[in-house]
């Protein structure tokens, strides 16, 4: 679950409990400047203490080019030499577009290195390209390291317009049945970005994202 600063750890893991699930993970961004790592190791942790849920932490990082530029490097040196990197230490690097992203986006890096993949966030695409991510998902399932799950609506490929899950035209129900039907075990994430509604809270929002998942899982 990411909720994008929406949310504290216990917040999240107390939406989980109500949820039902069994396994969280929770997920933070971190920057050159980052100087909180073990505080939220440690907030984890007494988290994961309280609850009979399976806690465990994930990071995410942003990539910065010469010109400022986030995310997957439009410099291809930067991402060969991440790919080395990663092929040496036996990790792998999911790179993350917003609406820039596409079916071949990501074909460079990858050709680069086995390490090389895609952090796809399917509302992004949905708001760049004004199509369903399924096909992209069917055709680059094996170098999809992770997932942000979020609504979004066809846009003009500029911004992104974000919906309470069910409103807008990110097929989530289809996402989540490829992947069931496939059994493709990518880690698949709410993003939570869309406003809390007038009268409605943050945790009610996730509560509502977590039941609308299980629906399409089990529709």
């Amino acid at each position: 679950m990411f909720s994008g600063g929406s949310g504290t750890v216990d917040q999240n893991v107390q939406a989980a409990e109500q949820a039902g699930l069994t396994r969280l993970v929770v997920v933070d961004r971190v920057t050159a400047d980052t100087d909180w790592l073990p505080a939220h190791r440690a907030v984890v942790r007494r988290a994961a203490a309280r609850t009979d849920i399976a806690v465990s932490r994930g990071l995410e990082t942003a990539i910065r080019d010469s010109a400022g530029r986030l995310e997957l490097p439009a410099d291809l040196a930067i991402s060969k030499r991440i790919g080395e990197a990663a092929a040496k230490h036996g990790v792998n690097v999911g790179y993350h577009l917003h609406t820039t992203a596409s079916m071949t986006a990501w074909d460079a890096a990858m050709a680069q290195s086995p390490r090389n993949g895609i952090q796809l966030d399917v509302g992004h695409y949905v708001a760049g390209t004004g199509v369903s991510p399924v096909p992209f998902i069917e055709k680059h399932h094996a170098r999809i390291f992770s997932m942000h799950l979020k609504d979004t609506k066809y846009n003009d490929g500029i911004r992104t317009v974000y919906t309470p899950w069910g409103e807008g035209d990110t097929p989530v129900r289809e996402i989540l049945q490829v992947l069931k039907k496939n059994r493709w075990a990518i880690p698949v994430g709410i993003e939570f970005e869309h406003a809390v509604p007038p009268g409605s809270t943050w945790d009610a929002e996730i509560e509502k994202c977590i039941q609308y998942g299980k629906a399409a899982l089990l529709g």
